[in-house]
């Protein structure tokens, strides 16, 4: 009996070790985008791609859209209060309705995709349903479709 174990288990060791020591091929292929490329910043925060296909990207200079060919850039802008509320994009999701919340370092921005609109909700200390700190260095999705911040 132990020489048929050890017979058995010297087999199954020999064809596991055969058919996954060696490096497996695969047709993955890697593209680099950079600045040249029309991304505003190297340092890449977050990543979410969304029901429409298109690549986001936060990054420390703003928010990014990438089509597969292109890049459209959002960036915080002093004076139009309507554009992305942080240069510091920290996450991305998308809700149920196809909208992106963004964390940033001011709060949570929400982007409506149809109207090109950014809304921000930010910690308000008179106001117990605010936000309780600005900086939002998560947001997520659970398989509810819940967002949690």
């Amino acid at each position: 009996m132990r020489k048929t174990l050890f017979t058995f288990s010297y087999i199954f060791l020999s064809i596991f070790l055969q058919n996954n020591a060696y490096p497996q091929e695969n047709d993955i292929q890697f593209e680099k985008y950079t600045t040249k490329d029309g991304l505003n910043q190297s340092s890449i925060l977050a990543i979410l791609q969304d029901d429409d296909g298109f690549l986001w990207f936060g990054t420390y200079a703003g928010l990014n859209r990438f089509d597969g060919y292109n890049f459209k850039s959002y960036k915080f802008n002093y004076i139009n209060t309507d554009k992305v509320h942080d240069m510091h994009i920290r996450s991305i999701v998308q809700d149920k309705a196809g909208i992106l919340l963004i964390g940033t370092t001011t709060g949570i921005d929400r982007f409506f995709p149809t109207t090109g609109e950014f809304v921000n909700f930010s910690h308000d200390s008179g106001d117990t349903n605010s936000l309780s700190n600005n900086t939002v260095y998560a947001v997520l999705k659970d398989h509810d479709g819940d967002i949690w911040l």
